[in-house]
């Protein structure tokens, strides 16, 4: 009996030291995954290539609001001309050369919604592309802490095939002094032989993932993984399924995108509507030009005044295109509502998840304590006669069932908690990382917005905006939109510690 008391704390030390080993990546300092994520942030090229995309799109706005300042063109012009006349006595032949130069001012007064609605639909535009930057940025984070616990889940997961593989490996040196003291039969020792195979494979196998996951690591956050520390907790996690789904409502990206989208297309509506309405512009040109082709004079001229230009017919055109701006906004209206049942589908799906991963690691973490106990009780009743070495061997089977399946636990739970935030619009680095500095997409707006633009403009937009509605959120269509998925049960405590025993 002295010795099963020291063969399960010498167990669980050896345990601890070659899971340590595994553990240990390239570098000398411990990385956080607050580390992991600052560097995504900052260096991630899918998300600065997102960043580019925002800051083109602003240029929409700027050339919407365009349309309301003068447009100047200039033509200047040197002509040459020929003429040969063919007279009954000969011929009379002339040339010469003239210049000529003209300036054109077309300055737009009211276009029936024209300008206004450009506006309005860069706004959407600008609206969807804001979003889509903090959708990509919460794929951007999801996928780096979804790197950074599989490489901690494979290191420890190579560290339990390493000790299954070295306690195979005695049990086989055991068989083998028993085979030759006529203790044990070839048969054990075959069997056990089959094991230590299994053993080898499975730490191949675990490096192979080890190295695919440090690749994820690699193209999600820039840099190979050095020695990780244990995972932080998530800031922000709710504390019911409603209250998820009210977050979401009001923040998750991609919702938020189709509803600007929708935005953009029912402002598309007003703009395909206004080309029914005149278009009121104050336009002047003047210049100099050549009066008669061949004798030396000049002019100069100058014309002004207010034009107003109005539809009259065009087969239909716009009544056709009117109707299409109408079902382009019906489209992605029912996009709304089929983007709000994914994201609430998407939340109870993780919710549950988290659910059935908490209520497993407790379960888990039993039977590693259940399985070490046994393993240690089996080798002692191996010793005297009253276990075969089968039965060691299959203690040892358990042993690794039950350790890998509580890091795998362990891992799942917390990329459950990862993909819950990111489905409620609240996976985003300055919220997970105090040092990080948000970008701020309003920047680049605020330099480039109001290049150029007449001060006068706000005017004539509002003049030309007036006879369009304003464009707010709509009420969903769908029949289920009041229709809340209940979670599966009460959600169990998050484990205290992100490591296995």
């Amino acid at each position: 009996m002295p010795r099963r008391r020291a063969e399960g704390p010498r167990l669980a030390a050896a345990w601890a030291v070659l899971a340590a080993v595994a553990a240990i990546g390239p570098a000398a300092r411990a990385e956080t995954l607050a580390d992991a994520i600052a560097t995504a942030y900052r260096t991630n090229p899918q998300l600065q290539a997102q960043r580019a995309g925002v800051r083109a799109v602003d240029e929409q706005l700027v050339q919407a609001k365009s349309g309301y300042g003068p447009t100047l063109t200039a033509r200047v012009g040197r002509n040459y001309s020929s003429e040969t006349n063919y007279l009954p006595n000969g011929r009379n032949r002339a040339s010469a050369t003239a210049n000529s130069y003209t300036g054109t001012v077309d300055q737009p007064l009211f276009t029936s919604g024209r300008l206004s609605g450009g506006v309005r639909v860069a706004h959407a535009n600008i609206d969807t592309a804001r979003e889509t930057l903090r959708q990509t940025e919460a794929n951007v984070l999801t996928a780096v802490i979804t790197a950074y616990v599989a490489v901690r889940r494979d290191r420890q997961l190579l560290g339990i095939a390493q000790e299954n593989l070295a306690l195979l490996s005695r049990q086989r040196e055991d068989t083998d002094a028993r085979l030759r003291g006529r203790e044990a039969t070839a048969t054990d020792f075959s069997q056990t032989e089959v094991r230590v195979n299994f053993a080898l494979a499975r730490v191949k196998e675990a490096t192979a993932a080890l190295e695919v996951s440090r690749g994820q690591y690699l193209l999600a956050v820039g840099a190979l993984p050095g020695d990780l520390a244990p995972e932080p907790p998530l800031a922000g996690m709710p504390l019911s399924l409603d209250q998820a789904y009210g977050v979401a409502d009001e923040n998750n990206p991609s919702l938020l995108a189709a509803m600007a989208r929708e935005h953009a297309s029912r402002a598309a509506i007003g703009t395909a509507r206004a080309e029914f309405g005149p278009v009121v512009s104050l336009q002047a040109s003047g210049g100099r030009d050549t009066v008669t082709q061949f004798i030396d004079s000049r002019r100069d001229f100058f014309v002004g005044g207010v034009v107003a230009t109005v539809p009259v017919f065009n087969s239909g055109l716009t009544s056709s295109r009117v109707r299409e701006a109408q079902k382009r906004n019906d489209q992605d209206w029912y996009l709304v509502d089929q983007t709000r049942r994914e994201v609430r589908q998407a939340i109870a799906q993780s919710w549950d998840q988290m659910i059935g991963a908490r209520g497993t690691i407790a379960d888990y973490r039993n039977a590693v304590v259940s399985a070490e106990a046994a393993y240690a009780g089996a080798r002692e009743q191996e010793r005297a006669g009253v276990r075969t070495t089968l039965d060691v061997l299959d203690q040892t089977r358990d042993l690794l069932d039950a350790r890998t399946a509580l890091a795998q636990a362990l891992a799942n739970e917390y990329l459950t908690r990862a993909n819950l935030l990111a489905s409620m619009g609240v996976l985003e680095a300055p919220r997970l990382v105090e040092a990080v500095v948000p970008y701020d997409p309003q920047r680049n707006l605020r330099r480039v917005r109001d290049v150029l633009i007449p001060p006068y403009q706000p005017l004539l937009h509002a003049a030309d905006a007036a006879l369009q509605s304003p464009v707010r959120d709509r009420r969903p269509r769908d029949p289920a939109a009041g229709t809340l998925k209940p979670g599966s049960g009460p959600m169990p405590p998050a484990p205290a510690v992100q490591t296995i025993p």
